[in-house]
């Protein structure tokens, strides 16, 4: 087995899920411990009425099957997936016979077919190959001209990003570009950053332009960073007076919204203004609706000499900045004025945010320096 891909591999598909619908138990067994190496969940199924049933009911993000199967037959099942979900990633493991012919003839779409015997190295490729191709949009080839034409010059760029509102930015270098592949070089702590925000913005000094580009794979083998999707984008940088802050866990935000009191979940926070999930998505906000907000949260107590924290809440006005969905629900942007009695208090909540959010950086940077 080929450790850099199935490295490469276990960072992108750690955080997907995989249905194996096989009827051989013994295979099935030998399979789980690949497939357990490489994905966050392993779901199973002996049969193809199971096979069906359980996807409906997990919605993984792969399915690997035999086409052998009792109940249901495969070639069914797949139909029954597809129908389903139009969309759904497709691999099919088996030996070469008249079932494999037929889904090859007809017009279904198999995201690919693995004959047995096969090798694990055959597999990995095959999952590598659409998970990356799953990723990729539409390639801007402006932002490739430009980013290649900076690869060929070896000129250094710098790269923007923030760890939980913290701004990071470092100079680094483009190594390669394959396959519509950024292979970047940048140092620790943008490393760290990049992979907190799954996402970077280069900087292009040479035409005053930026690029943002999503991350496709971090290899801690040789520190590399592998980005894709470039695209220009227009940005400016955040005043350093409106750090929009990670909240922490004590952190929480009740609304009075239309006579109606909301509580919502916070995601990050400044000053002025303030992110919010609203989880239902029932409750409806219009951009300038003017909103009333409690805010509580933790910070340090009044005595210096005993290290407690003591709970406040304070009070704000709001108007709606914008509104759009965000998982099953509905992420808001408020502009805050807080009221005056408040105001100490939330600068201090601020503060102290701000240098948990620093030691925790920190703390990082020293782990991956061991």
């Amino acid at each position: 087995m080929n450790p850099k891909q199935l490295h490469k591999l276990q960072s992108l598909a750690k955080e997907l899920s995989i249905i194996y619908i096989e009827q051989d138990k013994n295979l099935h067994n030998q399979m789980e411990k690949v497939l357990g190496k490489i994905f966050s969940n392993v779901i199973h199924a002996y049969n193809g009425l199971e096979g069906f049933n359980r996807y409906k009911k997990f919605n993984p993000d792969i399915i690997l099957t035999d086409l052998s199967l009792k109940k249901k037959d495969a070639v069914e099942m797949i139909i029954d997936i597809l129908e389903y979900n139009p969309n759904a990633i497709i691999i099919v493991l088996s030996e070469l016979n008249d079932d494999v012919l037929l889904l090859q003839s007809i017009d279904i779409e198999i995201k690919d077919f693995i004959f047995k015997p096969f090798d694990i190295d055959r597999l990995v490729t095959s999952f590598l190959n659409i998970i990356i191709n799953n990723r990729k949009k539409e390639i801007d080839p402006l932002s490739m001209f430009h980013l290649e034409n900076i690869r060929t010059k070896k000129t250094e760029v710098a790269f923007i990003n923030s760890f939980k509102g913290i701004a990071i930015q470092n100079s680094g270098y483009i190594v390669n570009i394959e396959n519509n592949e950024i292979i970047i070089k940048v140092n620790a702590s943008q490393n760290i950053s990049i992979a907190y925000e799954k996402q970077t913005v280069i900087y292009l000094k040479q035409i005053d332009k930026y690029i943002h580009a999503e991350l496709l794979f971090f290899s801690k083998m040789d520190d590399f960073v592998t980005l894709v999707n470039p695209r220009f984008i227009d940005f400016k940088s955040r005043d350093i007076n409106y750090k929009r802050i990670n909240v922490d866990k004590s952190f929480q935000v009740t609304l009075h919204h239309h006579n109606k009191v909301i509580e919502v979940s916070a995601l990050v926070t400044s000053f002025v203004s303030i992110e919010i999930y609203e989880k239902s998505g029932n409750e409806k906000f219009n951009v300038k609706d003017k909103i009333n907000l409690t805010l509580g949260f933790e910070i340090d107590g009044a005595s210096s000499l005993v290290k407690e924290k003591k709970f406040v809440k304070i009070f704000s006005k709001g108007d709606v900045l914008s509104v759009e969905p965000y998982k099953n629900g509905n992420k808001i942007v408020i502009k805050l004025k807080v009221k005056k009695s408040g105001e100490r208090n939330f600068k201090n909540y601020l503060q102290i945010r701000e240098i948990e959010i620093i030691k925790e950086f920190k703390r990082l940077q020293k782990n991956k320096r061991q």
